[in-house]
């Protein structure tokens, strides 16, 4: 009976040079990156040699030829969902604000009308009274929000702190 690596270890001793690791989230960030920029989708361990290149464990010159091999689809679509919103939240380019105002007829206007003015798309609001740490007369919502990025989720919070409304950002 073979040993696993018994005819694969004796090669990788011959033709590899060097072995790097990356981390999961930097997978992620790759495989994200393939389907926002090449229209390619990939599974995890494919996406490794991107991720490896793109975080500099494996030096580049900027005149030097690389060839990366993305290989395998084998990903479930309800991964890509997870890498997909995991990325455009730490992009910035969705983002989940805590904004408690008062319990008042026409808050809830006022806060999507700034938010409105600043240019974000509101993907969903909750309204939490019950549950949250807030006093009575207060209300907390959660806006989802689809943002430019991380200058522009900056904007909208001072905004926000501008007109005397608390904010916290919910990662």
């Amino acid at each position: 009976m073979k040993r696993i690596g018994e005819r694969t270890f004796p090669i990788i001793q011959e033709y590899v040079d060097e072995i790097v690791t990356v981390e999961e989230e930097e997978i992620a960030t790759a495989v994200l990156r393939l389907l926002e920029r090449e229209k390619t989708v990939v599974e995890g361990a494919g996406a490794v040699p991107l991720a490896a290149l793109m975080t500099g464990r494996i030096p580049v010159e900027a005149d030097e030829a690389v060839v990366g091999i993305l290989c395998g689809g084998n990903i479930d679509v309800n991964m890509i969902s997870r890498i997909i919103e995991r990325g455009l939240v730490g992009d910035g380019r969705m983002a989940h604000l805590i904004v408690k105002v008062r319990d008042r007829p026409g808050s809830l206007a006022r806060l999507t009308e700034l938010v409105a003015q600043r240019g974000a798309n509101v993907l969903d609001i909750h309204h939490r009274r019950g549950f949250a740490d807030i006093s009575v007369g207060d209300v907390e919502i959660v806006l989802h929000l689809e943002t430019r990025g991380e200058d522009h989720v900056a904007e909208i919070i001072q905004a926000l702190e501008e007109r005397g409304l608390r904010v916290e950002v919910d990662i």
